[in-house]
């Protein structure tokens, strides 16, 4: 009964994410599944889309999918992107909550009576995970597909499994080619630790192929050429290193990178949860799964913290399993019980605060969508929107945005130094900043009233993050209208 009460608030909670962040957490999540959809409705040209169209590096199964889900809503006459955006997120949300339930109840076997519940309390609220099970992401429905092959290998016994799990396998890989590396360590496990026979890996090789070839199937629809899209990503970012372009990070990236951004004590706890299974439990699947992909990632040059969000919905299973060789060898005995349980309830503190200010906040750090749904709800007349240097939050990189595209509201670049002059005082004139912007420093506005109208992130929850990670300074953008 517990469990259930469990998981109807983590249905509740899962929509609040859904609702509350807004826009996207990295481009990628955006103009390379939305903006890539719109291109086969007709309202993105090719020569409009990031780079990756060209090269085709990617697969076409998330994108034909959003495709169908909004031709779909317009059927339904739902058609504003604002709330075509908050369907799908809960449409993920809805799919992520029962793909979790049924992930826990297939490896709670493994747990302890005692901390099961534990477990499904970490499952489902750990401060991060809704945050990303919430996201129309390529990692987020990767790490779905992965963990139903899990459960379908843990809750059956027959040999067909092993053809379903390819399947699955297959879906997680043209979602995003680099869980390749979570397949290979799967399948050494289960030949190493497991020992199958040769007749079941085949059955997992001929599932994956299947699902490659209809993936390639799905690519020549929308290239309009046969192409294995896995093949071109492996040349482009792997043999050219078009990759490294966008930065490189040292091997030690993702510790440090974690240890600053998974919010103290939790991510110490998260990293010597894995070291504690690495050297005591090096049979479990956990080890075989998540090492090579961690290992992996850590070699390629170009690092970013999302790369390893297939991988963040293990780490409930990993901090328990963890728990658990440490109460088998009575490392807690020695520890006052008040002073542990004082402990646990500091944790509960920190991530409950952190799993609401995850869950009220936009999905990006500056707070872009935020300012342009208001636009888009109160502004119905033709508006100027002047911003400074590269911060147009309709389009944050080179690529045109259609999506969100207002077309009552011109964007234009702001030059302090031009003067009041360019602005027109025939129309409405909004204008957006980055909060700590000083308008003071330029003489052009001493004789112009800035009215601030919409913060992109609350100020209240960007303070609150700030301090959570060590004071970050905050990048949220703000609205303003001109009053000449």
């Amino acid at each position: 009964m517990v469990n259930k009460y469990i998981f109807f608030t983590a249905l509740i909670v899962y929509g609040a994410f859904a609702l509350f962040n807004l826009g996207f957490y990295h481009p990628d999540e955006h103009y390379q599944i939305v903006e890539f959809a719109e291109l086969k409705n007709g309202k993105n040209q090719a020569n409009d889309l990031a780079w990756e169209y060209n090269e085709k590096i990617r697969s076409a199964i998330q994108p034909g999918f959003f495709l169908l889900l909004i031709n779909g809503l317009a059927e339904l006459k739902i058609t504003d992107p604002y709330n075509v955006m908050v369907i799908v997120r809960l449409l993920t949300a809805l799919i992520s909550v029962a793909v979790i339930r049924a992930f826990i109840n297939a490896t709670s076997g493994a747990i302890i009576p005692k901390l099961r519940l534990t477990y499904h309390l970490l499952s489902y609220f750990l401060w991060f995970i809704p945050f990303v099970n919430v996201r129309f992401s390529s990692e987020t429905y990767a790490c779905l597909s992965f963990l139903l092959g899990i459960v379908v290998l843990m809750r059956s016994s027959q040999d067909r499994r092993y053809f379903f799990l390819g399947i699955l396998l297959g879906f997680s890989f043209l979602f995003r080619f680099q869980t390749a590396f979570l397949s290979l360590g799967l399948v050494l496990w289960l030949c190493f630790i497991e020992r199958i026979s040769f007749f079941k890996i085949s059955l997992i090789m001929i599932g994956g192929l299947v699902m490659v070839n209809i993936g390639a199937i799905i690519d020549y629809w929308f290239y309009d050429q046969y192409t294995y899209t896995f093949v071109n990503y492996f040349i482009a970012n792997i043999v050219n290193d078009v990759a490294s372009s966008f930065g490189t990070s040292p091997w030690y990236f993702y510790f440090s990178e974690f240890m600053h951004l998974g919010i103290f004590p939790i991510s110490i706890i998260v990293i010597c949860s894995f070291l504690i299974i690495l050297f005591f439990d090096s049979k479990n699947i956990l080890v075989w799964v998540i090492l090579p992909f961690i290992v992996v990632h850590s070699f390629v040059p170009h690092k970013e913290l999302r790369f390893l969000f297939p991988i963040v919905n293990f780490i409930p299973l990993l901090i328990v399993q963890a728990f658990q060789i440490c109460l088998k060898a009575k490392l807690f005995e020695s520890i006052n019980i008040v002073l542990l349980k004082g402990c646990v309830g500091v944790l509960i503190v920190i991530n409950s605060i952190a799993l609401v200010i995850l869950m009220l906040s936009p999905a990006d750090d500056e707070g872009r969508t935020s300012i342009t749904q208001y636009i888009h709800s109160n502004y119905k007349r033709d508006v100027t929107l002047w911003y400074f240097g590269p911060m147009n939050p309709y389009r944050p990189i080179s690529p045109k945005q259609q999506f969100y595209l207002d077309r009552n509201v011109k964007q234009l670049r702001f030059d302090p130094e031009a003067g009041k002059e360019q602005l027109d005082k025939d129309e409405l004139n909004l204008m957006v900043a980055q909060r700590d912007f000083r308008f003071s420093n330029h003489e052009v506005f001493t004789s112009l009233k800035i009215k601030p109208l919409k913060n992109g992130i609350p100020k209240w929850i960007d303070e609150v993050k700030a301090f959570f990670h060590y004071g970050v300074p905050s990048k949220s953008y703000v609205l303003y209208e001109v009053v000449m």
